[in-house]
Order: C-alpha cells, then sequence, then structure tokens
C-alpha cells in the first residue's frame, strides 16, 4: 500500500505509464545454453512498489510490470519485468520527479520500532502481518523469541524446491508452524486504496485458512545467522502462499 500522501503520485504515474508499457510483448527469455526459460509475454499490469512495502513507490527500480504468455487469461502472471525495460531511466527518473518531488517520502510509519534482531535479543514475543491479493498471500513473520519454531521453518526452507506445493507434507507443516507461533499480528501500511493494493488480515484463523487455499508456497526475505555454536538464529522471514492463474 503506498503511503497516502504518495498515493495521488502513483495514481499520476500509473496513468501516464499504463498506455506506454501495458500490451507491449516480449519474446522467450533463453539461458546461455539456449534453453527457453520462459515464453513470449505481453505486459499486462503494473506494479507499484509500495504495494508490498508501502514507501517503496517513489523508487522506480523497484516497481515491476507483470508479464503473461496467456493474456487473455484474467490474472495469469508468468514472470516480471523493471520499468526501465519499456521505458528508458533518465525518462522514469524525470516522470517519478515530478510525481514526488526532488526529496521523496519513503519512510513507513507502519514499521515496528523493534527491528527483527532486537527483538530477538530482548526476547520479545513473534510479530506477524498478512497482506492479501486474490491470488497471493503474503506473511512476513519476525521471530523473537520463537526460535523453535523459526529454525524448524527455516530448515524446511534449506531442504525445499523453489516451490512447495499443497500435496507435499511439508505445506502443512509451514501452516501448522506459523499458526502455532502466537505472533501478535500487526497491520503492515494504510488500508488499500488502489486497485492493485492488497488488504491486511488481522487474525490468524483468517490467515491458515486463506493459506489452506492456495496451492505453492515458496519463501522470500530471510534474515538469519549463527550464533558461533553451529546454531542458527533466525531473526526475519517471509512466506508467500499462492495460486496462479
Amino acid at each position: 500500500m503506498a503511503l497516502p500522501h504518495n498515493r495521488p503520485g502513483v495514481r499520476k504515474l500509473l496513468a501516464k505509464l499504463e498506455p506506454m508499457i501495458l500490451g507491449a510483448t516480449r519474446p522467450e527469455i533463453s539461458c546461455n545454453c539456449g534453453a527457453i526459460h520462459n515464453g513470449p509475454a505481453t505486459a499486462v499490469s503494473i506494479n507499484p512498489a509500495g504495494d508490498q512495502y508501502p514507501g517503496y513507490e517513489v523508487h522506480w527500480h523497484l516497481w515491476t510490470v507483470t508479464m503473461s504468455e496467456t493474456p487473455q487469461i484474467q490474472g495469469s502472471h508468468h514472470y516480471s519485468y523493471s520499468l526501465s525495460e519499456f521505458v528508458d531511466s533518465r525518462e522514469l527518473e524525470m516522470f517519478f520527479r515530478e510525481a514526488f518531488g526532488k526529496n521523496p517520502d519513503d519512510k513507513n510509519p507502519y514499521e515496528p520500532e523493534v527491528t527483527s534482531k532486537q527483538r530477538y535479543e530482548q526476547f520479545i514475543e513473534p510479530r506477524m502481518t498478512a497482506a492479501v491479493k486474490p491470488d497471493m498471500l503474503i506473511i512476513e513473520l519476525d521471530f523473537g523469541l520463537a526460535q523453535w519454531q523459526a529454525r524448524t521453518l527455516y530448515q524446511i526452507y534449506e531442504t525445499s524446491e523453489k516451490f512447495i506445493w499443497n500435496s507435499d507434507v511439508r505445506f502443512a507443516e509451514v501452516i501448522d508452524r506459523i499458526e502455532r507461533l502466537q505472533a501478535i499480528i500487526e497491520i503492515g501500511g494504510p488500508e488499500p486504496e488502489l486497485p492493485t493494493e492488497p488488504h491486511w488480515l488481522t487474525t490468524i484463523a483468517e490467515i491458515v485458512n486463506l493459506a489452506r487455499h492456495h496451492n505453492r508456497l515458496h519463501f522470500l526475505n530471510l534474515l538469519s545467522t549463527s550464533n558461533g555454536d553451529g546454531n542458527r538464529v533466525v531473526y526475519q522471514m517471509g512466506v508467500v502462499f499462492i495460486t496462479p492463474a
């Protein structure tokens, strides 16, 4: 969710960029050996960075363009590009300066005063935010004192492939560990206004019920270290549940 004072700028940018980008096509993406990783695709939506991390909307390099190999299927998403794939970076700099000014404000007042590392060092209970889109649930975890659950989730991450499908026993185990955290559930930004912005969930029952109805998950934003005795300390983790179109 964009910060409220930045939303007019986001609307202005979307009105300018969408006619320039949406409907544009790009060829298949291949690796060095020539194997095709992604097929030809069409730009179907622009995603302001602040949708997930309020304040980031002022940085053009963090925005993404959703590409679909099947644009005729509403909501289909196969991979993403940067805005600069379609618009020159110098022009983007000018657009964003016009929208947000020379010194844009990217400070998110919804960020916790206690960092993930401090939450562990001060033995504070875990914290969770959960943002939901039609095809996605994004859970951010700050583990604090809940290191047993944190290490279990980290071990699942270490032994998993890119995605864990809901037919895998680890899928249910991840949900079970999140449910057992007994975390404080907070919102991570303002309430949504723009069509692209997700909604915040505020109860563990809503969160785990929605997670169970997705068909795969993956991990992101891991922050951890070793305490020197061979034990893993896990400060932070994101878990994304998704049902692709």
